[in-house]
């Protein structure tokens, strides 16, 4: 019996194990007060060591302030009142380094009497994800940016120019366009292609549109 093996799988199926080396953040902390739980991961991820956390810090003193006046204002009388909180936006600080942005998951351990008396939660980091939504909006941006460009010089070329989507609607006609047909600028801008294609070339234009997109 191989016992390296055997020792390996007790250690993977051990909740402990699993608890300190979970892919997220977790603690535990009494409502307004010290930390009395919390996991390796986490520890990693803020640079601390587990003394420096336990019965010294408030869940307050791992949120920057912006985040710890939304805590106090909102997430607080909140989970009072439900008892527990999904994705709430965090920056959770870092010892030397810069704050990561988090997501922020919890629910409310109360007493007999309806009181929270403690706080279990989980720290989902995503900064991956707001890198991935920064860059998103970066490139939207300039993508209309580039669009609003084309259109300007579209403009003021002295010839006919249109832009369709890949089901033949068209998108945009220069001033040119409008000139040149006499046209009011509503109506063409979200017609279909063939609505400006003579009858008897339609078939033929379908054809080839097809087969270039």
């Amino acid at each position: 019996m191989d016992t390296t093996n055997s020792e390996q799988e007790i250690m993977l199926c051990n909740t402990a194990y699993l608890y300190e080396n979970s892919p997220c953040g977790h603690l535990s902390f009494y409502p307004g007060k010290q930390i009395f739980q919390i996991n390796q991961t986490l520890l990693n991820w803020i640079g601390l060591s587990r003394e420096e956390v336990l019965n010294q810090k408030k869940f307050q003193d791992l949120i920057t302030i912006g985040g710890k006046m939304y805590y106090q204002m909102v997430v607080l009388p909140l989970l009072s009142r439900q008892g527990f909180l999904n994705e709430i936006n965090f920056d959770i600080v870092v010892k030397n380094d810069a704050p990561f942005p988090c997501l922020f998951n919890a629910f409310g351990i109360k007493d007999d009497d309806g009181k929270t008396i403690a706080v279990h939660a989980t720290i989902l980091k995503i900064t991956d994800r707001k890198q991935y939504e920064s860059e998103l909006l970066r490139s939207k941006k300039m993508a209309e940016e580039e669009r609003k460009r084309f259109e300007s010089l579209s403009n003021i070329i002295p010839e006919i120019i249109w832009t369709a989507l890949s089901n033949g609607n068209v998108n945009f006609m220069n001033e040119r366009f409008f000139e040149y047909f006499n046209c009011q600028d509503v109506t063409p801008r979200k017609t279909s292609l063939l609505h400006i294609i003579h009858q008897d070339q339609c078939s033929i234009i379908l054809r080839r549109w097809v087969e270039a997109v």
